[in-house]
């Protein structure tokens, strides 16, 4: 997954499921994108690996730190010690949390 495909996805994530907590940087908004496309954990590295930065180490402890806010905020769980998820409560099936395409079909007439 490359950083456009996230930050696309981002901006396709209705208002209702998008948290007003969210802190105001853009790496917030892709990062919780990310886990909505998941199924499972991910760790720091996983993480930049799918919003395409450099595996360098600061990339990956910013990272991890962006995660531990998220999970301050209670938007992600840490299940162990460095591996994130979306909490379950939070976590909107894949079909109600991407906009489906229109096809211009009317089924009431």
């Amino acid at each position: 997954m490359t950083r456009k495909t996230v930050i696309a996805l981002a901006d396709r994530i209705p208002a209702r499921a998008a948290s007003p907590d969210l802190p105001e940087h853009p790496d917030y908004p892709c990062i919780v994108a990310v886990f909505n496309e998941t199924t499972g954990s991910l760790r720091a590295r996983g993480v930049c690996e799918a919003l395409d930065h450099e595996l360098l180490p600061r990339n990956i402890e910013g990272t991890r730190a962006e995660l531990k806010r998220l999970v301050k905020l209670s938007i992600l769980t840490e299940d162990a010690a460095g591996s994130f998820a979306r909490k379950l409560a939070d976590r909107a099936p894949r079909s109600a949390a991407l906009p489906q395409p229109h096809l211009g079909i009317d089924i009431n007439s």
